[in-house]
Parts: structure tokens; sequence; C-alpha cells
């Protein structure tokens, strides 16, 4: 990789450090943010444990550094050697600039660089660090170290704007540290699959009738059971639609159990070929109780597939009601039902929402807007803190 620009000036030199690549939303935006800022004049390192089923991509655009006792439970021995590896890496390679992701990564890694006089420190928060599952002693321990943290950083990069207001509101930034920089994705470039082959791919017998499509990691969070029940309500209405769930984690074969044999719910599991999942939808559902801005919603607009969701945190930013989707209430999977219901059966709202999510998402949420943002906020900073000197 050069390390310097067409003018023979230093490339400023950045480590995104994360902690771990295993599949998900701020594990993408890692990866693509290792693709995209070489070409706006940054040397770019991403820092993890090691083994997570993206690593392989983000090697492929930047060095890779493992840090092996990183991990996402609070665990003080791992942390301590965590730490002294991040400080060890930041020191030895001399960054300018430290950009974590992911709330033990973001401690760490902002606590290291300060110590190792870093000159700009910037987190992206992905959503908050808290969540209303969490016991009260973890969710105290977390809300200090992030405060602790957060006195040390230049900046703290909200996915949202509810992110925003959330972090100020937890006293987790301040006001003048927040920047709002959505999470952008890769815009299809008319090379989508077909329909049919898309669905060919996925093991669908029934290749007619509407499909119903929903993409994410089997947690708590994202509500799986909500969606088979959900998805149990629209068949009654729909009887020749198909619903696919792609994505794994450790509720994966509980929500296999809960679908009852009904093989017009198909839970795929884990799968590398998410294009097919989208290119095959004409609806994407969505009941998560609580998220940043989750990016499966701007993958499947930007596929030009209207989105049903739950109000929650970021969104109605994203989901335009009425526009480019239709929102319900955290947990009314009745409504997720009757939404999805309301636009397979209505092709010209069907359509109109496809073209409009497609539009949205391009103009705002490409992934080269999230990688000029953020080179942009880089720079900003760097020539802040050198004018300070």
């Amino acid at each position: 990789m050069p390390n310097a620009d067409g003018n023979g000036r230093p490339r400023p030199k950045v480590l995104l450090l994360i902690t771990h690549l295993d599949p998900g939303g701020a594990q993408e935006t890692v990866v693509l943010l290792a693709e995209n800022l070489p070409a706006r004049g940054f040397d770019v390192t991403v820092a993890s444990a090691p083994g997570g089923a993206t690593e392989e991509r983000a090697r492929i655009y930047a060095a890779f550094r493992p840090i092996p006792n990183l991990r996402r439970a609070i665990a003080p021995v791992h942390d301590a050697l965590a730490y002294g590896s991040v400080e060890r890496l930041i020191r030895r390679d001399r960054f300018d600039v430290v950009h974590t992701h992911s709330s033990k990564a973001g401690i760490l890694g902002r606590l290291a660089a300060r110590r190792a006089k870093v000159p700009a420190i910037v987190h992206t928060s992905h959503g908050l660090p808290i969540n209303p599952d969490m016991r009260r002693l973890e969710r105290t321990i977390l809300l200090g170290a992030e405060r602790l943290a957060s006195r040390v950083c230049d900046r703290v990069v909200a996915v949202s704007e509810a992110t925003a207001v959330e972090l100020h509101r937890l006293r987790l930034a301040r006001r003048q540290q927040i920047e709002v920089i959505p999470s952008g994705v890769r815009i299809p470039n008319g090379s989508l699959p077909t329909r049919d082959a898309a669905r060919r791919a996925l093991g669908l017998e029934r290749r007619e009738g509407p499909v119903v499509g929903w993409v994410g990691r089997h947690f708590p969070q994202k509500r799986p059971e909500l969606i088979v029940r959900a998805s149990r309500r629209l068949l009654e209405r729909v009887p020749d639609a198909q619903v696919v769930l792609v994505g794994d984690g450790p509720l994966l074969e509980r929500t296999r159990r809960q679908t009852g044999g009904d093989d017009r719910i198909k839970v795929l599991g884990h799968r590398r070929d998410v294009d097919n999942a989208y290119a095959a939808m004409d609806v994407f559902m969505l009941a998560s109780a609580w998220e940043g801005l989750p990016r499966t919603v701007l993958e499947a607009q930007a596929s030009g597939v209207p989105v049903v969701s739950t109000r929650v945190s970021g969104i109605p930013e994203v989901v335009r009601h009425g526009r480019t989707g239709l929102l319900v209430e955290p947990g009314d999977w009745k409504g997720l039902a009757d939404a999805a219901e309301r636009i397979l059966t209505d092709g010209a709202m069907r359509r109109a929402m496809a073209r409009a999510a497609r539009e949205t998402v391009t103009e705002l949420y490409s992934a080269e807007r999230t990688a000029d943002c953020t080179a942009g906020l880089y720079e900003r900073v760097l020539r802040e803190n050198r004018a300070r000197r």
C-alpha cells in the first residue's frame, strides 16, 4: 500500500478497530470503509479478534492485525491483555487516526489511543451500548466505561439522529462531540439476479407468488419469533405467499421450531448469497425491539424492496412511512402482517415504494457517501488538533 499521495506527502494512517468480524452491520461498515478510504487518501489497517467470518473480506482491502484476547463479554484478564496488545499496535505503527467500532473495542481502543497520543480519535456508535435486556450491574459498568472513553475521544459518530439524541441523553458524548454519519451500503449496479434465478438459488420450490423476507442475526434484539408469528398470520390471508429468513445466531434452531413445520416459512440460516435473498423478495420485514441503523433495511431498499418494520430508533429516518414502506409499533406482530398484506395486495403501491426506496438509499446511504463523510471528519479533526498545538 503506498505511503504517500500524488504530491509526495505522507498519507494519514488509519486504524479501524472492532471487537470481532463476525457477520453484522458494524462489521460490514468497517469492511466498506477499508475498501473506500484508500481512494480518499488514507492508508488503512483493520484490527479485531481473529477468526471472524468477515475477516477474509477485510484482508482484501487493508492490512489486518489480530487482537487475540479481544472479546465482547466483560472479562478483566482478557480485557487487560487486549488493551496491552492494542496500545502496542498503535505505538508501533504510529497511526494518525484510530477509529473504533463496537463497545468493547471502543472502550479499550479509545483509552489506548489517548495514552499513545494519537492525533485523532473517533468512535462510531452503531447502536447504544446498553439495552433493556441487560442486567443492572452490567449496564452500570458499561455506562461508566463508555463515559470515561468518551472523555478521551475527539468525535463520536452516531449512525442516526435518534442514536445521537440518546448518546447525549445518556451522557455518552457531549453534544459538540457528536457527528451523524449513517452507515452506507453497496448500491446494486444492475447485476442483481432475476427473481426466478434468485428463488431457485434459495431452494424455493414454488417460484410464483409473493415472497416476504427477513435478513439478520437470530438474537433477542431482532425478535425473530415475532417474524414467525407475523408470517403465520400473513399466510392465512395470502396463502400463495412464502417467507424466507436468512441469518444465523443463537436463536436459529428455536426459530426453526416455531415455524411448526410450515414449508412456506423457510429458515435458511447463514448464506453468502444475500443478494439472492433481496432479489427474491417483494417485501422485507423487521421486528426489532431496538436498533441503531439496521443495514439490512438499507440493503433491502437499495435492491428496490419495500420495508415493513417496527418504529424504533433510527428506522423512521430511512423507512419513510407510506413512501418507502410501512411502520408499526414495537411488538405489534399483527400490525407487521397486516402491513405486509397491504403492500403485497396493492401492486401499484408496491411498485411506487420500490422505486422510492431505491432512490432514497442511492442518494443518501451509499457506501461512497459514508466514506466521503468519514474522510472529511478525519481531515477536520486532524486540522483542529494541529491548530491547538
